[in-house]
């Protein structure tokens, strides 16, 4: 939604998640990294790493692990992505710490939904909320996954698809 918001709501809730588990190590790490604004790839990747490490939730992995893998799914396809995953955010980091979704406007003449796991570590539900309540549109749902975390696409994609069926198929069936 607002790349600054976002990771200055990751930071503190991090902060709060260590200081409830009395984690002494995830608190030196963080007051190391020190509040946003997070403008270097590396301090980001430690918020991330903390924020998996000190996740709650157990409606899926915190980390993408595709159920049911392909049958063809290779260690090698696994490295490829990561590798591909790697790259873009090299490429795009710059780019993506400017996202501010709702300077770009808030009105749709289409259909919008957003589909959140209750427990991502990476893009608050709270911020991804506030967001989605100002959006104007003809049809609009905000469907928390709970107890997920960010992947929940690749890691439930059962969760995912009877959402998808649920909500968004019957504006399909009803424009025919």
């Amino acid at each position: 939604v607002n790349k600054r918001r976002n990771e200055e709501m990751n930071y503190r809730r991090l902060v709060a998640q260590a200081n409830a588990a009395e984690n002494a190590e995830a608190l030196a790490a963080l007051a190391e990294i020190g509040p946003s604004p997070f403008l270097d790839r590396d301090k980001v990747r430690k918020l991330r790493q903390w924020g998996d490490a000190l996740a709650c939730g157990n409606g899926d992995p915190v980390i993408m692990q595709p159920h049911p893998l392909p049958p063809d799914f290779t260690q090698e396809a696994r490295e490829l992505i990561s590798r591909g995953r790697d790259y873009s955010s090299a490429q795009l980091f710059a780019e993506v710490c400017t996202v501010d979704l709702p300077s770009l406007g808030l009105a749709f003449e289409m259909p919008m939904f957003c589909f959140h796991g209750s427990c991502d570590q990476q893009t608050p539900i709270e911020l991804a909320e506030q967001y989605f309540a100002d959006i104007r549109a003809p049809t609009k749902a905000f469907v928390r996954l709970e107890g997920c975390h960010h992947f929940v696409v690749f890691n439930r994609p059962d969760v995912f698809l009877n959402e998808l069926l649920a909500r968004v198929r019957p504006l399909v069936v009803a424009s025919r």
